[in-house]
């Protein structure tokens, strides 16, 4: 408390309100927190630089975000990992025991090629049964005369024991160790996909753009305008893009919604389409929203949250094809006039020579 971080998260707290953000706070390790959203489909994806957060449950995992111009964001997905490596998330707590982690120094001299080899060989379904029966020895390599010494511990953040494989860890204090660790992984303490911790950061918070203005300038020195020309066109897609999810979530999540469900789309009409960096998008207006009447947005986000908008645009498409176009009657009945009256132009000028 009082620490420049947390005075960070503070701020960072009071601009996303001002944004509609409700911010939840974990009750222990926050990767465990947004594992349990992500695979739960309550959020999109992750961003975290700890490679734990998979162990935790995570599908999607966004790092390295690159903003401006040529920005881009590394995506890690889980589907990819179990394709292309044949590691599930049982697997991976393996490997993390075996190599060392937050709570694991690992085996001594084992190399990643050959965890890799040990756990695949047992496979995803038991090796965390494998593990928590008869510890790590399997990994290790046989020791001539050396002395054995007791696995030590030591605590990370007062929650888990940090496991030292330094001899045997068969025996029943390391046994247990392991457990915890697995446990932890498995059933982290967090606040749960039902809960109504969870349920009111999913509500429809209003957006404060007077209150944001004041912080932009504040901070970043920034007129109205130029908060508006940034941030509204995003919020505008946020609120779509929530609109869309929370659609979804009726039938396929059990969980309390928020009672403040926006009722109608976001979308008030589509004008037309656009694209966008070879993406297909439309230009749309926007109910409710103060201070932007239209901008871009993808198609496909379009066709999830209302795809009603799309069959009222094409229908009225469809009608001006159909309309006759008075514009090019007129010209052809009005050549017929212009030829004749040259005509009779030139003869007066034959007649006057």
């Amino acid at each position: 408390m009082g620490s420049e971080f947390s005075c960070i998260i503070k701020e960072a707290k009071v601009i996303a309100s001002t944004l509609g953000i409700l911010c939840l706070d974990g009750i222990e390790e926050a990767e465990a927190q947004c594992a349990l959203l992500n695979s739960e489909s309550l959020c999109d994806a992750c961003f975290s630089s700890d490679s734990d957060i998979f162990l935790f449950g995570a599908k999607t995992v966004y790092r390295e975000i690159c903003l401006g111009d040529g920005g881009y964001v590394v995506c890690y997905d889980m589907d990819d990992i179990k394709k292309k490596l044949g590691l599930g998330q049982n697997s991976l707590i393996a490997l993390a025991l075996l190599l060392g982690s937050d709570y694991s120094q690992g085996v001594r001299g084992l190399r990643q090629e050959r965890a890799c080899e040990l756990v695949k060989s047992i496979g995803e379904n038991v090796i965390l049964q494998k593990v928590a029966s008869e510890g790590l020895a399997f990994a290790e390599k046989p020791k001539k005369s050396k002395k054995q010494v007791k696995p030590s511990v030591c605590s990370k953040k007062g929650t888990l024991p940090l496991v030292v494989m330094n001899g045997k860890n068969s025996e029943p204090e390391g046994l247990e160790q392991i457990k915890q660790v697995i446990d932890a992984f498995m059933n982290p303490k967090c606040h749960q996909a039902d809960s109504n911790t969870v349920s009111r950061a999913l509500a429809e918070f209003s957006f404060q753009r007077t209150k944001l203005q004041e912080i932009c300038h504040q901070f970043f020195e920034w007129p109205p305008e130029k908060k508006d020309e940034y941030i509204l066109p995003k919020v505008a897609e946020r609120n779509l893009r929530r609109f869309a999810i929370l659609q979804s979530k009726t039938t396929e999540v059990e969980v309390n919604l928020p009672l403040h469900k926006p009722e109608k789309c976001p979308v008030s009409e589509i004008i037309k389409t656009r694209k966008v960096q070879g993406r297909e998008c439309f230009e749309v207006s926007w109910n409710d929203l103060e201070g932007l009447e239209t901008s871009i947005v993808p198609a496909d986000l379009v066709e999830r949250a209302c795809p009603e908008k799309i069959i009222e645009f094409k229908e009225k498409l469809a009608a001006k094809k159909k309309k006759p176009k008075p514009k090019q009657k007129q010209k052809e009945s009005s050549s017929p006039t212009k030829s004749s009256s040259l005509a009779e132009l030139r003869h007066c000028i034959r007649i006057m020579l």
